[in-house]
């Protein structure tokens, strides 16, 4: 149990999570808000552009019995200052998705190698999106160390 529970307390360290909600009040995005978002790219034949994130509400349930976690994170956001496609980092294996309150096929938020070595991929939302639209994602996964190098064993999700 001791070792289930250090597990968990390290996957919360790792994706930054306090146990507290907090929320920044949503603003027009312009590149001051962006200051240490990457420069639009294009990487796998999309225009992956940065979003400012303005609220994150994550729900984790944790079964004892079978040592495992899952989460149920709202990540509510506004496309930066260029329209294309928004960019993200999470590195769990996500199960089910939704933009703006529609299903979104998981396999279209795939990581991209962005070319700034390892760790550098982000997932990219394969759906344009409109310079400061504001947007809704909703993503269930299953809470585990993820993988270190995101290669070719994490699937592409």
């Amino acid at each position: 149990m001791d070792s289930f529970r250090k597990t968990t307390n390290r996957i919360l360290r790792l994706l930054g999570l306090s146990g507290k909600t907090s929320s920044i009040p949503p603003n027009r995005p312009t590149p001051q808000n962006l200051p240490l978002a990457p420069p639009p790219k294009t990487v796998g034949g999309f225009l992956a552009v940065p979003i400012d994130i303005s609220l994150i509400q994550a729900k984790l349930v944790f079964n004892v019995g079978t040592q495992t976690a899952s989460a149920e994170t709202t990540v509510s956001y506004t496309v930066g200052p260029t329209a294309g496609n928004p960019i993200f980092d999470l590195r769990q294996v996500i199960q089910q998705a939704w933009v703006d309150g529609s299903a979104f096929n998981t396999s279209n938020m795939d990581h991209h190698d962005f070319g700034g070595g390892p760790f550098a991929k982000l997932r990219v939302i394969q759906t344009q999106q409109q310079a400061g639209s504001a947007h809704v994602l909703k993503l269930k996964y299953d809470l585990a160390v993820p993988p270190l190098d995101l290669g070719p064993d994490l699937g592409g999700n």
